[in-house]
């Protein structure tokens, strides 16, 4: 047992660096949005929903890579700070349509500025399509 724990030791695990990577981003525009209380998953679902037409909550989830459960959760909770508005297609009643009321953007616009001054001045990265 005590050579898979020495194979096991090893220091370098590129899944666990951009785990850890993800986690002091977060907490960096998780910090630097406070002041408008929200978080910055938050943020980035107002502002992608701000940049589609009545987007499904399907296609919210994979632009953001987010599994249904986790973008419908998230989606949910700014519907109950009254950040979005949720209603059913009118096609096809499976489907929701999501759209930014205007609490949505009142508070994405507050965001931005403190978004846009940490993502340009402290985080520049490339982008990764």
């Amino acid at each position: 047992m005590e050579s898979l724990t020495k194979e096991y030791a090893s220091p370098v695990c590129v899944c666990m660096q951009l785990r850890k990577a993800g986690r002091v981003v977060t907490q960096i525009y998780d910090r630097c949005l406070r002041p408008v209380g929200i978080r910055g998953t938050q943020f980035a679902l107002l502002k992608r929903i701000a940049c589609m037409r009545r987007p499904f909550i399907t296609d919210i989830g994979k632009v953001l890579c987010m599994d249904q459960t986790t973008a419908t959760r998230n989606i949910g909770l700014l519907e109950r700070a009254g950040f979005v508005a949720v209603g059913v297609h009118p096609d096809d009643a499976r489907k929701k349509v999501v759209e930014l009321t205007p609490e949505g953007q009142a508070k994405l616009e507050e965001a931005f500025p403190l978004w846009e001054a940490v993502s340009y001045t402290h985080l520049t990265l490339p982008t990764i399509a």
